[in-house]
């Protein structure tokens, strides 16, 4: 999705994207950002801040607050909504090419932002984040899993599986597809297409694509949300499964 339809998203911005800060149960970046040491003297830049949700948050324990997104209307209501932190400053600006930002971030954040099916910009894009944060900075960010998908698969498999009236495999998988809906899901490539195609990451992938581009430290949790967000999002929900829907949560040093 390019600039412009992100552009038409930040018209019902919340309606339309499941946040980490709002809509999960258990999202541990608050806190993790509060516990870094001398944060009111450091500078933390929040990559793809879409309206600016975490920005009151950021204005609040550092220094100075640099938040950028490559929609000119997310930039747009993002000031509006924020005009009275003094700290902040909201930059229109794609990610994927920060060369006039390079060594000058202590803290770097990125909540769902890096989206692009572009797997070379995918690429360019984490590089160019290891390259704007200062030495020993820190990178927190939140990627959409793309094993979640194929946890949807197998539990509406074994819902028509487990079904009084037995079916054949082959109808079973006609059934799931039917759902699923093939041509969304790139499990190959991790790229999913719900209006618009967009990047969701396996585990194994993060830690590629994060030591390729020079980080280290690198740590991986899981961000759940409830069931009933997930159905609003498009997505089948299974209220009686333990397990949750969610997204990867990650930490990494340069």
């Amino acid at each position: 999705m390019d600039s412009k339809e992100w552009d038409g998203i930040s018209k019902d911005y919340y309606t339309e994207i499941l946040s980490p800060i709002r809509d999960s149960q258990n999202s541990p970046l608050l806190n993790d950002l509060k516990i870094i040491n001398h944060k009111e003297k450091l500078s933390v830049a929040d990559l793809g801040c879409g309206l600016g949700e975490l920005s009151p948050f950021l204005s609040k324990y550092f220094n100075r607050v640099f938040c950028m997104d490559f929609s000119p209307k997310m930039i747009e209501r993002a000031k509006k909504s924020n005009k009275d932190l003094s700290n902040v400053e909201f930059i229109v600006q794609d990610i994927s090419d920060l060369r006039e930002f390079y060594n000058s971030f202590d803290v770097i954040t990125s909540i769902n932002s890096i989206l692009t099916p572009d797997l070379h910009k995918v690429d360019k894009i984490f590089l160019e984040i290891y390259n704007s944060l200062k030495q020993k900075g820190k990178f927190f960010c939140v990627l959409p899993s793309m094993e979640v998908f194929s946890y949807e698969s197998l539990l509406l498999a074994h819902e028509e599986i487990d079904k009084k009236h037995e079916k054949k495999i082959e109808d079973v998988r006609k059934i799931v597809r039917s759902f699923i809906k093939r041509k969304e899901h790139d499990f190959l490539l991790g790229i999913t297409n719900f209006e618009g195609k967009q990047k969701a990451y396996y585990r194994f992938e993060i830690l590629w694509r994060l030591n390729k581009a020079g980080f280290k430290n690198i740590i991986i949790k899981k961000i759940f949300y409830p069931w009933e967000e997930f159905e609003k999002a498009g997505q089948k929900a299974f209220p009686d499964e333990e397990m949750l829907p969610w997204d990867w949560y990650v930490i990494a040093d340069k």
